[in-house]
């Protein structure tokens, strides 16, 4: 796919565009180019990114029709390409990260906001709409026995790995009880959100594709935005708690951070220390899987 091929699909379904003006990245198995007016045209090219284009719809749908939360609406679609509105707003996960990391009480506010919507988002879809097209797992974590495969490809530290190993054990006890199961975002984090511009209040959520009928706390395993740091976290719990009448078990909650850090180390195989995968180096990587055990027996 070239920058010039997109725009003549797109002038072939009806758009205006400029082709010198256009910018095509590539996300995994798809094709995806901004458009003027708060549009995103995304190009699939293969069966698989079909279904995924497909699959992420019928989610954004399903969460548009039963929630107050603003999502990506799909205007348009054919066979090779489909135009969403998108949400409006900033997106930009380091400014976010920066600004929740200096100010405490903007963090706070924050996961105020996010525990009014995961509350709307888990509680508003009747189960009755989930059906088997859901998965009932995320992707992550992989099987104990890979990731260790893969953490010793990565890593020489037997002390290291044999705390993630007895993590990796922790995490195969989990009992969810059913009334846990809900449809999950699924990778909820300051990379899949759109906020205000003034004031950096929260505007709504995109990014659908790792959505799941799974554990209610696998949610917010990403609010523990930096080692150490809980007061958004608790925010989040405290006002979803109060909508929903649900406690959550933030001792799981953080042994779900702890499960999804030692991934993304697993995740490093193959790549050079300094060179970022996720946006960590190896170094940072480190950092938050030690910090995030831890955290456990804190």
């Amino acid at each position: 796919m070239t920058p010039q091929k997109a725009a003549s699909i797109l002038r072939d379904a009806g758009f205006e565009v400029d082709p010198l003006s256009l910018r095509l990245e590539r996300r995994e198995e798809l094709w995806v180019m901004p458009l003027s007016g708060d549009r995103i045209a995304w190009f699939s090219t293969t069966s698989e990114s079909a279904r995924l284009l497909a699959f992420e719809r019928r989610v954004q749908e399903l969460v548009s029709r039963h929630t107050s939360l603003c999502v990506p609406v799909s205007t348009f679609m054919n066979d090779v390409v489909e135009v969403r509105n998108a949400v409006p707003g900033l997106v930009d996960h380091g400014v976010l990260f920066k600004t929740f990391l200096a100010d405490s009480s903007l963090a706070q506010r924050f996961g105020h906001e996010l525990g009014h919507a995961l509350a709307d988002l888990h509680g508003s879809i009747p189960a009755s709409q989930h059906g088997d097209w859901l998965p009932k797992q995320l992707e992550w974590p992989l099987p104990h026995h890979e990731v260790i495969e893969k953490i010793d490809v990565v890593i020489d530290d037997p002390g290291l790995v044999a705390q993630i190993d007895h993590v990796l054990t922790m995490h195969e006890t989990i009992v969810v009880d059913p009334s846990d199961l809900v449809l999950l975002h699924g990778d909820l984090g300051f990379h899949n959100v759109a906020v205000e511009y003034e004031n950096l209040a929260f505007r709504g959520l995109f990014d659908f594709k790792d959505a799941a009928r799974a554990d209610r706390h696998l949610d917010f395993r990403y609010l523990i935005f930096t080692p150490g740091r809980f007061d958004m976290l608790d925010a989040c719990c405290a006002e979803y708690s109060r909508l929903t009448g649900r406690t959550l078990d933030q001792q799981r909650i953080k042994l779900y951070n702890a499960i999804w850090a030692i991934s993304h180390l697993a995740h490093r195989a193959g790549t050079a220390p300094d060179e970022l995968s996720c946006g960590r180096t190896l170094e940072r990587d480190l950092w938050w899987t030690r910090s995030a055990i831890a955290s456990l027996s804190a």
